[in-house]
C-alpha cells in the first residue's frame, strides 16, 4: 500500500484502541483506501496498529492518564473524527467529553466527539449494558431481560425473579471476555466478587508481559470497577448487525449469524454467514434513532433456530467485525460513513466480499489451520497488508505458547493438590 496522496486527504480519522484486536487495523486500511489521513492511538508497540501500513501517525495511549493522551492525539493529528475500537476506549471518550468544558479549545473537541459518537445525553446509558437493555425493552423491542448488580447486591434476591443459569455481563469489556454463564447461586457470588473488581496484579502483569495488553494494568492502577448485570439466557444462534450511523440515522449495515464459534459459547465466532433479517435491522434503526448514535455500532442478537426471531442482547458502540467489509450495494458501512462525513465517494472502491460466508482472520485459522475455506475468497485475510498479516500470526503463535504453559501449570498444581 502506498502512502496517501495529499490531494485526496480531505479528512483525518483517529482510530483509538486499548485491546490488541485486528479490527482497528482493518478499519485503518479501509479509511486509507478511501483517501483519508489515518492516525492511531494505542498503548503498546505489539498492537496490530503498529504494523499496518495504513496508519500515517502513531500516538501512545497511556493507561495511567488516558484522557490527556487522547486529547493530545486529537489536537496533534488534526482529526475531525475519532473512532473507538473497544469498550474501554468508549468509556474514556465519554469521560473526556465530561471534562472538556474546563479544557483549552474544549468546545472544538466536544464537537468532534459528538460528531463521532452521537448525542452526549445518551453517553451514560450507553456505558451500561443493563440500561441499554432496559431502554430497548421500553421501546417495545424484543430484548433480553436484565438485572443490575452491585458489589453489595445479594444475588439470592435477584434469583427470585431470575432463575439460574444467568448470563453475567461486565460493562465496557468485549462480549467474549466480559460475558460468563453462571449456573448457580454460589457461582454467581464468586463471579460478582471477581468481575466487579479491577483485575488483580498477577493477571494485569501477565497480560502486559506476554500479550502486550496494557488495558488491564491501567484498570488495576486506576482501581476501575465496571458495572455488572445479569441477563436471562436466550437460546438460539448468535448474530449481529453492524452499522455506520450519523446523528441518529443508520447509513449502512451488515447482518451476520454465527456458523462456527471458537472455545466457549460466549466467545466470538470464527465463521459467519451474511443474512437478511428485518427484525434485526428494525431494532438497529430504532435504537440508533432513540439514542442519537453516530459512528460505528454493533447490535448483538440471539436468533431463534426455528422462527428466526431476533432478541437483542447488547449494543457495542465501537468497531467490530465485519464493519470493514463491503457486502454489496447498501451494505458497506465505511463507504457510507465516508460519503456523509466527507461529502464525496471514497477515493478507491473496495471489492465486494465474495459469497455469503466469512471466515474471520485469524480466528478461522486458529480454529482449524487445515480448513479448505482458508484457501478461498471467503477467508478474510488482509492480503494487501503483509506486514499486518505477519504481525498478527506472530502474535497468535506467542499467545498459543503462553496458553499451553498456563494449562500445564494449572494441571501440575491440580495434581500437586490432589497428591
Amino acid at each position: 500500500m502506498t502512502e496517501n496522496d495529499p490531494s485526496l486527504c480531505e479528512g483525518t480519522v483517529l482510530l483509538a484502541s486499548t485491546r490488541t484486536s485486528t479490527v482497528a487495523s482493518r478499519m485503518a486500511i479501509r479509511f486509507a483506501d478511501a483517501g483519508c489521513r489515518v492516525a492511531a492511538i494505542y498503548p503498546s508497540r505489539t498492537h496490530p496498529l503498529s504494523s499496518t501500513q495504513a496508519v500515517g501517525r502513531h500516538f501512545h495511549y497511556s493507561m495511567v492518564d488516558p484522557l490527556q493522551t487522547i486529547l493530545a492525539a486529537l489536537r496533534e493529528s488534526g482529526a475531525s473524527l475519532v473512532l473507538p475500537c473497544d469498550g474501554l476506549t468508549v468509556r474514556h471518550l465519554h469521560a473526556l467529553y465530561a471534562v472538556l468544558p474546563a479544557a483549552e479549545d474544549g468546545a472544538r473537541t466536544a464537537e468532534i466527539l459528538q460528531k463521532s459518537l452521537g448525542d452526549p445525553a445518551a453517553y451514560l446509558l450507553i456505558d451500561s449494558r443493563h440500561e441499554v437493555q432496559t431502554a430497548a425493552l421500553a421501546e417495545g423491542l424484543r430484548a433480553a431481560q436484565s438485572f443490575a448488580l452491585g458489589r453489595a447486591t445479594d444475588p439470592e434476591t435477584i434469583a427470585k425473579a431470575l432463575p439460574f443459569p444467568w448470563v453475567l455481563k461486565t460493562d465496557y469489556i468485549a462480549s467474549g471476555s466480559g460475558t460468563r454463564v453462571v449456573p448457580s447461586l454460589s457461582a454467581a457470588r464468586k463471579m460478582i466478587r471477581r468481575a466487579g473488581a479491577p483485575p488483580n496484579l498477577a493477571i494485569a502483569m501477565g497480560q502486559l508481559l506476554v500479550e502486550g495488553e496494557r488495558a488491564a494494568m491501567g484498570e488495576w492502577l486506576r482501581a476501575m470497577r465496571p458495572g455488572l448485570s445479569a441477563q436471562r439466557p436466550v437460546p438460539g444462534v448468535p448474530a449481529n448487525t453492524v452499522a455506520s450511523c450519523w446523528a441518529g440515522e443508520v447509513l449502512s449495515l451488515i447482518s451476520v449469524q454465527a456458523v462456527q464459534v471458537t472455545g466457549r459459547p460466549t466467545d466470538p465466532p470464527a465463521k459467519v454467514e451474511i443474512i437478511a433479517n428485518e427484525e434485526m435491522v428494525r431494532a438497529a434503526r430504532r435504537m440508533t434513532e432513540k439514542l442519537g448514535l453516530s459512528g460505528f455500532q454493533d447490535f448483538e442478537f440471539m436468533l431463534d433456530a426455528d422462527s428466526g426471531q431476533a432478541t437483542l442482547t447488547e449494543i457495542n458502540p465501537y468497531c467490530v467485525a465485519p464493519m470493514y467489509l463491503n457486502a454489496g450495494p447498501g451494505h458497506d458501512p465505511v463507504d457510507a460513513l465516508c460519503r456523509r462525513w466527507l461529502g464525496r465517494p471514497p477515493a478507491r472502491q473496495t471489492p465486494v466480499h465474495p459469497g455469503r460466508l466469512i471466515a474471520y482472520f485469524p480466528q478461522s485459522w486458529m480454529a482449524d489451520p487445515s480448513d479448505p475455506m482458508l484457501e478461498t475468497g471467503a477467508y478474510d485475510m488482509p492480503v494487501q497488508d503483509p506486514h499486518l498479516v505477519n504481525h498478527v500470526m506472530r502474535m497468535v503463535r506467542r499467545n498459543r505458547r503462553y496458553s499451553a504453559i498456563q494449562s500445564g501449570v494449572r494441571a501440575w498444581l491440580r495434581r500437586d493438590a490432589q497428591g
